[in-house]
């Protein structure tokens, strides 16, 4: 789900309520609680994100999952917000979030780069702190990956070895909807629905 500067709309006064200008986030699993709404009177909203009843030009929620109060008091990262690496080098600022629907943070749109979710390594109100160090992001956009061309029909016979290893990370469709989440174990159904949605590639980068 993308969310940055999209309005929230209230579906009981279908009247805006606010902004979203950002999220909290558990530092323990890095999922996101709510989506940090600022509201017309420049109030600080939050909603949490498991009662998000739709996200598409609009975010819309029922009025009573929209609170002032900060959630458990934790960290909050606006859109703008610094994301550091583990050297103290700036790597760039939060444009935006990408994440499913229970709040797990796939990937984080970032001024210059787009950084997953297994490279964060801290979160506070100031920063996102990530592994990818200026020195391995070079690599890592120079690197050439050889993969041989897929043939869906034999998809079961070419790919089992992919079968009962874990998807490491969501796998999202061209819409960015979750469509593979990560933790999910590979069975023949799941080799079937990345080709469907022509992400078995995705999906082989993605297992372990």
């Amino acid at each position: 789900m993308y969310i940055q500067n999209k309005s929230v709309i209230s579906l009981d006064t279908t009247s805006i309520i606010g902004t979203a200008v950002g999220v909290t986030l558990n530092k323990s699993n890095k999922r996101i609680k709510s989506v940090v709404i600022k509201s017309k009177d420049e109030e600080e909203l939050f909603l949490d994100v498991r009662k998000i009843t739709g996200v598409n030009d609009y975010i819309t929620a029922k009025q009573k999952d929209i609170s002032s109060v900060r959630p458990d008091g934790l960290p909050k990262c606006d859109f703008d917000t610094p994301i550091i690496d583990n050297y103290g080098k700036l790597i760039g600022y939060v444009k935006d979030i990408i994440f499913d629907e229970i709040g797990n943070v796939i990937e984080l749109s970032g001024s210059d780069q787009n950084i997953d979710d297994m490279k964060i390594i801290g979160i506070s109100d100031d920063f996102i702190m990530t592994t990818f160090a200026d020195a391995s992001n070079r690599q890592v956009k120079n690197a050439k990956i050889s993969i041989p061309s897929i043939d869906i029909n034999d998809k079961l016979s070419n790919y089992r070895y992919l079968l009962n290893k874990v998807v490491t990370k969501t796998i999202v469709d061209s819409y960015m909807t979750p469509i593979i989440l990560r933790n999910t174990l590979v069975t023949e159904k799941v080799i079937e629905l990345a080709a469907a949605n022509g992400k078995i590639i995705d999906l082989i980068l993605n297992t372990n």
